[in-house]
């Protein structure tokens, strides 16, 4: 059994780059499937959009899955990838997509300029508490500075808004980060950077969305 990791040095995380050899991965697969779905392993299989043939290919191959289908696999079944592969690391941590889109911290940009997934990152498995919508975005430009600074990521969920705090918002065909609260019968949108003036819109105005809330950071290395 074998697994390779990318460490990239200019942010703190390691990234999964490829998974060898090891059969006990499918045993753990098979049994996690028995005890915590009501699914044939088949089925649960194909239900993430894996070819089941494939699946069974490689495990007579004494192969591993790809690696984005192996992160699918553990974040179904609550679990690591790692713990899969070597039997540690059970219920420690999930993976969420990074996306290439970036959230502007500063005057917008236009919104799914490029959204496709990037890479994966590894996060606290007790965010998992927020759904299966979280992803990962870059942040842009200063007027979040000093809590959040271009570079920095965010975790954000799909949930709209849920009280006072930070949320990726979109308002007016931008993109951004921003502290967002209730006043009134508007939303109040506010930068931390005192030089950014802070804007209004009202409740069920069509100009503004609050996408999701913050709900974990990963600051840049300087």
């Amino acid at each position: 059994m074998k697994y390779f990791l990318f460490v990239n040095t200019k942010w703190k995380y390691f990234s999964l780059l490829f998974i060898g050899n090891g059969m006990n991965f499918y045993e753990r697969v098979k049994d996690l499937v028995k005890s915590s779905t009501e699914l044939y392993l088949k089925d649960f299989i194909e239900s993430l959009g894996i070819s089941y043939d494939s699946y069974l290919g490689q495990k007579r191959h004494d192969n591993l899955p790809r690696a984005d289908e192996a992160l699918k696999i553990a974040n179904a079944l609550h679990t690591s990838v790692d713990y899969l592969v070597s039997g540690e690391g059970q219920g420690e941590h999930f993976f969420v997509p990074v996306l290439n889109q970036k959230l502007s911290a500063g005057h917008g940009q236009m919104v799914l300029d490029d959204s496709g997934v990037k890479s994966y990152m590894e996060v606290p498995r007790y965010l998992r508490h927020y759904g299966e919508n979280l992803v990962m975005l870059y942040v842009e430009g200063d007027s979040m500075e000093p809590t959040l600074r271009k570079g920095d990521l965010v975790l954000c969920d799909s949930c709209g808004y849920d009280g006072e705090g930070l949320y990726a918002v979109q308002y007016d065909g931008d993109a951004y980060v921003k502290r967002v609260f209730k006043l009134s019968g508007k939303f109040v949108i506010k930068s931390d950077n005192p030089l950014y003036p802070q804007m209004e819109e009202p409740v069920g105005s069509d100009a503004i969305a609050i996408v999701g809330r913050v709900r974990y950071t990963i600051k840049k290395c300087d």
